[in-house]
């Protein structure tokens, strides 16, 4: 799953290069949804 979010990142980067800004706001929001995502998986 990490690796998933790791690869929409590098998506992300390759389409909004001109803005490293919205990238670093993804990968975040990427990486809060993992977290989220294992939560969820920790407490079925």
């Amino acid at each position: 799953m990490l690796l998933v979010a790791s690869i929409l990142c590098s998506i992300i980067f390759t389409f909004h290069f001109d803005s490293i800004t919205s990238c670093l706001i993804a990968c975040i929001c990427c990486h809060i949804h993992y977290l989220h995502f294992t939560l969820i998986l920790l407490h079925l």
